[in-house]
């Protein structure tokens, strides 16, 4: 096996996931609301699709079995990304928002042959939506076509990262919560057929379409009662986890976070501004970094004792939160909440840096 066969493309991509993290932060405080599209799409393509296509690239061939993606779907992966990194700082986005299309159509192709469509079980028929959303959102805002433009951009920027952690997060999150194994069977038996679950997803790409129309509330409303059942039923948010360390809590904060800042976008109680950073910041924010803590440490050889031993995850955590929470008062500077985000970075490269430059034992 090659050397580029065995890499591990996370090694890439999370670092370069925190260095978007930092310049959105930094962007975000210094410029406040003068660059809102710069700020969202360093946030959202630099940040976190960094880091969900590095989990998905390093951690599904082990869920699946199928072993390590091919040599040029890697390089692939890893050229798109690269182009993004440079088309996103483009006044006119049309070329990045193509380049993304693209990287919808490698993800499609990459699933095809990591879970094949006749062989889809459960939520990741979520991973295939989550394909389709990158490409149709990419190529409407690309063409600005007006009949979809204000449904692509919520698909764009909050509806693909949705899809994927549900896809993936379903079972994966429980099993690091330690509330169920990966191979657990089904108790509600209408959730074996995978024609419910394709139903699920359909419902929740439609959901997005009636953000436009009157019935914006039912799109909502679906959005929030889906994930509230998927917290509930599958990541068991009521349940304490197996260890109440800064992990494992931050975890289920997450999780909670992202269940009220649905609720809250359906209901219209706040600004709008208030449930977008909850899910965006400490909902999939938090997620995500604390997600990739357990990537670094599993697939870099180091003993799981580190999560527990770390101080530096609770720092982390903390300052993503008060991000989110002075974010959302209106009356305080934006650089403050923007100083807690990278702060939060900050303890995120303390901790895994240099373990992600380093499997245990050797250098990659």
């Amino acid at each position: 096996m090659s050397r580029f066969k065995s890499f591990e493309v996370y090694r890439i991509l999370f670092p370069l996931g925190v260095l978007f993290g930092l310049l959105g932060g930094l962007l975000g405080g210094l410029f406040g609301e003068a660059k809102p599209q710069l700020h969202r799409h360093l946030m959202t393509f630099g940040f976190l699709i960094n880091f969900a296509m590095g989990y998905l690239f390093t951690a599904l061939p082990r869920m699946t079995g199928r072993g390590q993606p091919e040599e040029g779907i890697k390089f692939s992966l890893l050229t798109l990304i690269t182009l993004s990194s440079i088309f996103v700082w483009m006044k006119d986005p049309t070329i990045f928002y193509l380049n993304q299309s693209l990287l919808g159509v490698l993800l499609m192709i990459y699933l095809f042959t990591q879970v094949r469509i006749d062989q889809v079980r459960g939520s990741h028929c979520f991973l295939y939506l989550s394909a389709l959303m990158m490409i149709f959102s990419s190529f409407s805002l690309a063409r600005q076509i007006p009949l979809f433009t204000y449904s692509a951009h919520l698909i764009f920027h909050e509806g693909i990262i949705l899809a994927l952690i549900i896809g993936v997060g379903t079972r994966m999150i429980p099993t690091i919560l330690g509330q169920m194994t990966l191979d657990r069977k089904e108790s509600i038996s209408i959730l074996n057929y995978p024609q419910i679950w394709w139903a699920l997803a359909g419902l929740f790409g439609v959901s997005y379409f009636l953000e436009d129309t009157t019935f914006q509330l039912w799109g909502h409303l679906y959005r929030a009662m889906l994930v509230s059942f998927i917290g509930f039923h599958y990541w068991k948010m009521h349940r304490q986890p197996i260890r109440l360390t800064a992990f494992y809590f931050f975890i289920l904060i997450s999780i909670w976070i992202l269940c009220l800042g649905v609720w809250l976008q359906a209901i219209k109680l706040f600004d709008p501004m208030i449930s977008r950073h909850l899910i965006s910041v400490s909902g999939m924010g938090l997620l995500t970094l604390m997600i990739s803590v357990r990537i670094v440490l599993g697939h870099g050889n180091y003993p799981l004792s580190h999560i527990e031993e770390s101080k530096d995850l609770f720092w982390m955590g903390l300052f993503c939160l008060v991000a989110a929470v002075l974010r959302s008062f209106s009356f305080i500077p934006l650089y403050w909440a923007a100083g807690a985000w990278l702060i939060s970075l900050l303890f995120w490269i303390k901790f895994l840096f240099p373990k992600v430059l380093k499997i245990q034992g050797r250098g990659f």
